[in-house]
């Protein structure tokens, strides 16, 4: 009854020793245990060698009846014993695969949780830029960095699985180390997120900024133009003139519009720099500067040629009225040479007549000087 009961108390050891539901370090000694066990079970064996030779010595002198009771004592006892052998080879070879597959978790994990680390390490090195050209680069590897992320949470979730599966039954401290994975797995994906969509708008900003630079920059160039055009005065008839008052005083309803526009790019700039590296920040206050500079001068430019247009058009309104009398004075002149061209009679008459044309030339005198200054 000795060796039975041994064999009961060491399958049932076995069976304990077996779980492979445990913390790895219990699976580790456990292990050790049943190796330890494997290796002694040699010593043991003649104990169900005695049990063969005791029952073999006593089966002369035993009845037939008797006789079978043995021969299936002597047999249960090698099959429990064979039994045992297996048991503990099996058991080791479960505990063997249970640790290789925690071995191989832990190799995932941690593969896992260095990419992570690296990838986090990425998005904290990212910096402002100074260019949209840098900025547009900088969100395109934020982009594919966000491709990447994504396509780990499979592996993030299968490793993840693999845990669960390796700790189901048991209540370690290993479930924190699992949810730790999918935690800082989330916070990176919540990161590269963030980051991505936070430069896509700084990309949109810059991109805007220089869009709305460049339609400014169109819109004083034709300014300018039509300037150019109304400061013109060579060769300018009153309705010429008129024609570019009409088009000044239009362009003057522009300086809200021009006020707008530069207040417009300004406040964009402010937006660009504050997401811009402060060696980018030197072009587009240039840009500014030179925006305004333009538009200053080009206001300017309006008010002056506004008030050289009409004085232009005064002088030439005056010049007309002068034009007008003197037209005047030569049809008077005219009438007056029809009157005393005819010769006359008398000497009284005569002198009368050359006094009057003495007046005539005066007043011809007269208008030619005023038409040279007119002139």
């Amino acid at each position: 009854m000795d060796t039975q009961e041994w064999l009961d108390a060491t399958h049932n050891t076995v069976l304990l020793w077996g779980d492979v539901d445990l913390e790895r370090i219990s699976l580790h000694t456990n292990l050790e245990r049943l190796k330890n066990l494997q290796l002694s079970l040699p010593e043991e064996e003649p104990r169900i060698c005695q049990i063969r030779s005791l029952g073999e010595k006593v089966l002369p002198g035993t009845v037939e009846s008797g006789q079978v009771n043995i021969r299936a004592q002597i047999d249960s006892s090698q099959q429990e014993w064979e039994g045992l052998i297996s048991a503990v080879k099996s058991t080791i070879e479960a505990l063997d695969t249970k640790l290789q597959q925690w071995n191989e978790y832990e190799t995932l994990k941690d593969q896992c949780m260095t990419w992570i680390r690296e990838t986090d390490t990425k998005l904290h090195a990212v910096d402002l830029k100074a260019t949209s050209q840098e900025k547009k680069e900088q969100l395109e590897i934020l982009k594919n960095l966000q491709g990447e992320v994504r396509a780990k949470e499979l592996e993030i979730d299968s490793v993840t699985e693999r845990a669960q599966q390796l700790q189901k039954g048991t209540m370690s401290s290993r479930s924190s180390q699992i949810s730790e994975l999918g935690l800082k797995y989330q916070q990176v994906s919540h990161k590269v997120k963030d980051l991505t969509s936070r430069w896509h708008q700084y990309v949109t900003s810059h991109l805007e900024f220089e869009s709305h630079i460049a339609e400014c920059t169109q819109w004083l160039e034709d300014i300018k133009n039509k300037l150019a055009y109304c400061s013109d005065l060579s060769a300018s008839s009153q309705k010429d003139l008129e024609g570019k008052l009409e088009t000044i005083q239009d362009l003057l309803l522009y300086k809200e519009e021009g006020f707008s526009k530069v207040q417009g790019t300004i406040e964009l700039a402010q937006t660009v720099l504050a997401n811009t590296a402060p060696s980018g920040h030197d072009a587009v206050n240039q840009i500014l500067g030179k925006l305004q500079e333009e538009w200053s001068a080009l206001a300017s430019k309006m008010m002056e040629t506004k008030t050289i247009l009409d004085d232009s058009i005064h002088r030439w309104a005056g010049f007309l009225e002068q034009i007008h009398q003197l037209n005047k004075t030569v049809e008077y002149l005219q009438s007056v040479s029809n009157e005393i061209s005819e010769f006359q009679t008398t000497m009284s008459d005569k002198r009368a007549q050359l006094e009057r044309l003495k007046v005539m030339q005066f007043l011809h005198c007269i208008n030619l000087y005023y038409w040279f200054v007119i002139i």
